[in-house]
């Protein structure tokens, strides 16, 4: 009965002391402030842990994703919606890049270590404090799937193959007529 009473004691000036700690503002949540090494393992981990998990479940229509035209789509969303965070091949990172904290991942590398059906998760879902959006929200598993896809290109992409491929997403829109937006959930890039 003792070591129960000890418990229960403990655990509230645990409780006392972690709500004190809270609303003095002694934690720096600034963005420019890095994490101590056990906060960043806690984080990393259940993201990880997370992603893993919840993306196992993903069997809804998954498109061949090395169909060119499936890919050059996603290549014009990746420039309009990803790159200014994930940096492109060869460039150098922006200034919204660098002010994240979490820094976003260099998808060039991290993506081969990476499924389709995570990557997927991630774009749909978004990741919470680290600026990812939840592109489900807006866009349609069609045009998510189509970023998966050129997202898994990146690995083997130099700067002059993203230029050029980013080109002709470019000369492509100049040439043809396109449907209003199919997708898009009534926004525009």
């Amino acid at each position: 009965m003792k070591l129960l009473k000890t418990a229960i004691i403990l655990i509230f000036v645990g409780i006392f002391f972690g709500v004190g700690v809270i609303y003095s503002g002694y934690i720096n949540v600034g963005a420019n402030v890095a994490d101590n090494r056990l906060i960043d393992w806690l984080l990393v981990t259940a993201r990880e842990k997370s992603v893993e998990r919840h993306s196992k479940n993903i069997t809804n229509n998954v498109p061949n994703l090395e169909n060119q035209t499936i890919i050059l789509a996603g290549a014009k969303n990746y420039d309009a919606m990803c790159a200014s965070c994930h940096t492109p091949p060869g460039e150098s990172k922006s200034p919204l890049s660098i002010g994240l904290n979490p820094p976003p991942p260099d998808l060039q590398k991290e993506v081969q270590d990476t499924s389709a059906k995570e990557l997927f998760w991630v774009t749909k879902n978004g990741i919470r404090m680290t600026g990812m959006p939840a592109w489900g929200e807006t866009h349609d598993d069609d045009v998510i799937w189509s970023m998966v896809a050129f997202i898994k290109t990146l690995p083997n992409m130099t700067s002059d193959d993203y230029t050029k491929i980013i080109a002709l997403t470019k000369l492509k829109n100049n040439n043809t007529p396109e449907k209003a937006e199919e997708g898009h959930s009534g926004h525009s890039h």
